[in-house]
């Protein structure tokens, strides 16, 4: 797991004491830091939860720590309407001024249908 030893350090954890939070020997758990055994799903949330980041950060799939609960309803309401991946995929190649024009529009016109 990319972040693992980093996160412990920051804690201030020995492997010792990770391994005992886990329940596992420290030498399993230094497998688990130097990528030469990985953690079972169980194990991987119970790390991600002490911690209190998601497993795509641990596994480093994310830079993002955690992921707030205004970010997963966004990601929610874009999943459930496609038309909305399409506006976000053409946003992120947009620059300031661009996403500035189009919040305007939007705003134009969402007043109008009220």
């Amino acid at each position: 797991m990319v972040r693992l030893r980093e996160m412990r350090q920051k804690q201030g954890l020995s492997q010792e004491k990770m391994a005992n939070i886990l329940k596992i020997t420290q030498q399993a758990y230094s497998h688990y830091e130097l990528g030469k055994r990985e953690a079972d799903y169980a194990t991987l949330l119970e790390i991600a939860n002490y911690f209190n980041v998601s497993t795509d950060y641990l596994l480093g799939k994310s830079n993002i720590p955690a992921q707030s609960s205004e970010a997963l309803e966004l990601l929610d309401i874009m999943y459930r309407r496609g038309e909305l991946k399409i506006l976000f995929s053409l946003a992120v190649k947009a620059t300031k001024e661009d996403i500035d024009v189009v919040n305007t529009l939007l705003k134009r016109m969402l007043s109008n249908t009220q």
